[in-house]
């Protein structure tokens, strides 16, 4: 608990929603832009 969990580097749209359905507070990526 009252540790922030942001998982890079997700760069695919599959993998982008994967990783947001387990309830991250943020996600790094190569491809800003195309999400």
């Amino acid at each position: 608990k009252g540790m922030k969990i942001i998982p890079w580097t997700v760069n695919t749209k599959e993998e982008i929603e994967r990783i947001k359905s387990l309830g991250v507070d943020g996600i790094i990526t190569d491809y800003p832009d195309l999400f």
